[in-house]
C-alpha cells in the first residue's frame, strides 16, 4: 500500500465513522509502518488537523487491530484450508470478518489498559498480548 491508498482508506472508510460517532474528538492510532509515518500521511493529518498518537517503534501487543487480523488469518486458513483462486480467498476473508462478533472487539479494546500497564511494567519489552 502507498501513502495515497492508505489516506484514501481513512478518509472514505474510518473518518466518516469517527467523525459520526466521536463528536467530542478523537486522537488517531496507528503502527510505525512505513506507510503509517510517510510525510505525506503525516501531512495529511496535519491539514485535516487530525491528532495522531505518538507510538513506540516495534510495539507487537499494543494494537488490538493486530489481535482481529490473528483471528481473521486463523479461521480463513482453519485446518490447513487452500483456496483455488482470489475470489474464493476473498470471500473466506468477508465471512470470517463478518462472523467475528462484538464481544471480541470489545473485548479487545477493553484490555488495553491492561495491555499498557503490562508494557510499562516490562519497562518496554514484549508483552504477553
Amino acid at each position: 500500500m502507498k501513502s495515497r491508498d492508505y489516506i484514501g482508506v481513512i478518509r472514505g472508510s474510518l473518518i466518516p465513522i469517527l467523525t459520526q460517532e466521536c463528536r467530542d474528538g478523537y486522537i488517531f492510532k496507528q503502527d510505525n509502518a512505513r506507510v503509517d509515518v510517510s510525510s505525506d500521511t503525516l501531512d495529511w493529518f496535519d491539514a485535516q488537523n487530525i491528532r495522531v498518537l505518538p507510538w513506540p517503534a516495534c510495539s507487537p501487543g499494543l494494537n488490538p487491530v493486530e489481535n482481529l487480523w490473528d483471528i481473521l488469518v486463523r479461521t480463513v486458513y482453519a485446518e490447513n484450508r487452500c483456496y483455488n483462486n482470489d475470489g474464493e480467498i476473498t470471500a473466506a476473508a468477508f465471512q470470517a470478518w463478518a462472523n467475528i462478533d462484538q464481544n471480541t472487539i470489545t473485548r479487545l479494546i477493553t484490555a488495553m489498559p491492561n495491555r499498557i500497564f503490562e508494557l510499562i511494567e516490562k519497562k518496554g519489552k514484549a508483552i504477553s498480548y
